[in-house]
């Protein structure tokens, strides 16, 4: 269903040609068929493919689609999962990083919510500055996380 990956790969590629190769790819397979899909950083994804997802469930209004998603952290483009799926529950908990790391991080989150750290503990984190456009070694880098 793909054609040549191409070198460089334009954003075309990932907003246009991949959605479309997977309603090709669903078309093709009618057999293939879910009861659950998960998808994570969903503020990655164009519209198409979040809207091409819905095709892949067995039975679309009982099965389960899952897309988890961070607005705060929509790099590529604007995160489209609230239009593509309005009924979504939001998810503002950050399980994954120590107290402190999470309250350095929230103080860029632009996401509209309060940001709760559940992990207590942890190490502390360390900030270390670089020039604008250096970036430092690898071993310095794993130090500071230890």
């Amino acid at each position: 269903m793909l054609p040549a990956r191409p070198t460089p790969i334009p954003p075309a590629w990932w907003d246009e040609t991949l959605p479309a190769a997977l309603a090709d790819a669903i078309d093709a397979l009618p057999g293939e068929r879910y009861h659950a899909i998960v998808v994570d950083e969903g503020q990655d994804f164009a519209r198409g493919w979040l809207d091409t997802l819905d095709f892949l469930l067995r039975s679309p209004g009982e099965d389960v689609l899952w897309v988890f998603h961070d607005p705060g952290q929509a790099l590529y483009r604007g995160d489209v999962v609230r239009q593509a799926r309005p009924r979504a529950d939001r998810a503002h908990e950050n399980w994954r990083n120590p107290a402190s790391v999470a309250a350095l991080a929230g103080r860029f989150y632009r996401g509209g919510e309060e940001i709760t750290a559940f992990r207590e503990g942890g190490v502390r984190h360390r900030v270390i500055e670089a020039p604008p456009g250096l970036m430092p070694e690898t071993s310095c880098a794993r130090s500071s996380m230890r």
